[in-house]
């Protein structure tokens, strides 16, 4: 959550020094020992800057960061799809997309095959076919992804979903809860059916039946979520 809240504030030119401190921060908790969310106020304020530990704090108390949720919510989806181009930080993905209008990776593509990005700023032929590159190598992989590269965040959106829900009967399902060693996508059973509304801080809904919801995270790894009565639970 940290280094998503980096690049996007990069990429909608706001406060870089914030960005700055969560990127540093991002890369830290990988190294903290024990679980951050149940570290006392204390704790926080002792391992922290001021600012990432005011941010943790909101999320200890409220599960969501409020000025994150909004930055998701004014990006585009595509947006989200690109961030996982290798070498496409916030602020190249900024110029990409205000000055060069784009915001698909399928759009992205085309425009450095046609070589129009190198007219932009930290732009040039070489960077161009390191995207086209890129841009390949994702697509070829895309429909799968490493257990261990999404087990924490299926984790998290449990959780979210039995808070928002007031139930705890939401679990996850499927290949992920078998905990396979490729994944397509992130799959939930849950009591209850959740609204768009209530979803829309967590994910990007795409459909919704009676028997089930679809949609992306904001980092567009595919959700299934399955809805069942407490029975057949």
């Amino acid at each position: 959550m940290l280094g998503l809240y980096a690049e996007l504030l990069l990429l909608h030119g706001q406060d870089g020094k914030l960005a700055g401190y969560l990127s540093s921060a991002a890369y830290y908790t990988r190294r903290v020992s024990g679980e951050i969310m149940r570290f006392s106020k204390a704790e926080i304020v002792k391992t922290f800057r001021p600012p990432i530990a005011k941010i943790l704090t909101e999320l200890q108390l409220t599960g969501t960061i409020e000025a994150l949720d909004e930055l998701i919510q004014l990006t585009p989806a595509g947006l989200f799809e690109m961030m996982r181009i290798k070498g496409l930080g916030g602020k190249k993905l900024s110029v990409i997309w205000h000055t060069a209008k784009i915001d698909t990776i399928e759009g992205l593509l085309k425009a450095c095959q046609k070589n129009e990005l190198s007219t932009l700023p930290g732009f040039g032929a070489k960077t161009e076919n390191n995207i086209i590159k890129a841009i390949e190598s994702y697509t070829s992989h895309k429909d799968h992804f490493r257990y261990g590269s999404i087990a924490d965040i299926g984790d998290r959106l449990v959780d979210q979903l039995k808070s928002v829900g007031k139930t705890k009967l939401v679990s996850l399902c499927g290949d992920i809860r078998r905990k396979a060693t490729t994944l397509a996508r992130i799959e939930i059973i849950s009591v209850k059916k959740f609204d768009t509304a209530s979803l829309k801080k967590f994910m990007i809904v795409r459909t919704t039946t009676k028997s089930e919801t679809k949609g992306i995270t904001p980092d567009e790894i595919p959700v299934t979520i399955y809805h069942t009565t407490a029975g057949q639970f």
